[in-house]
């Protein structure tokens, strides 16, 4: 597990290493920037559809109908304060420069610090670690194969949720069903 995921991030390594995690950082935040633009864009409409629905129903009151439309304007204005509350959500999760660069650096800390971590740190670090840079592991028993998908980044936290993902195929060692090697069946005992 170490060496594909040492091996993998390597290109985010060496001279010039904080510059190509940088751009990688920025393309990340530039997709999470047109999703968050595209859900606005959706909060937004539906926001005027309620506004347009809002203005015919104020005016086309009358006696008759005057306790259904109280109604329904009261259901819009509770469907207009949730999707303000979402729109407010999203302006929250934009990124500014800063914390691009903040994400960069600390990312770039974490993939200098990566192998250390993993061979050498307590458990919990080395848990850790893997989960920041894996996304799942399916194990193929018959074909002998593990297929890690790891993160193009890995998980910064407050930072972006997560990064697109690229499998690393890991030969595994064939397991011998039965008695493990060197141990013998004791005879005479609790037989």
């Amino acid at each position: 597990m170490i060496k594909p995921l040492v091996d993998f991030y390597a290109r985010y390594a060496g001279k010039g290493a904080r510059k190509r995690i940088a751009e990688a950082v920025a393309i990340h935040i530039d997709e999470d920037r047109d999703q968050t633009g595209k859900q606005r864009k959706k909060l937004e409409s539906r926001l005027e559809r309620i506004d347009k629905t809002t203005r015919n129903l104020l005016g086309n009151i009358t006696k008759t109908n005057r306790q259904l439309v109280e109604q329904r304007l009261g259901e819009l204005t509770k469907e207009r304060e949730r999707l303000e509350i979402q729109i407010e959500s999203l302006e929250r999760l934009a990124v500014t420069e800063a914390e691009v660069h903040d994400l960069a650096a600390e990312t770039t800390q974490f993939v200098a610090c990566l192998e250390p971590s993993l061979r050498e740190g307590p458990l919990d670090h080395r848990q850790a670690a893997v989960r920041r840079c894996v996304d799942q592991i399916v194990v193929d028993r018959e074909e002998h194969e593990a297929k890690i998908e790891v993160r193009g980044l890995p998980t910064i936290v407050g930072g972006p949720v997560g990064t697109a993902t690229e499998t690393v195929a890991v030969k595994l060692p064939e397991v011998r069903r039965g008695r493990p090697p060197g141990r013998r069946r004791e005879r005479g005992r609790g037989e």
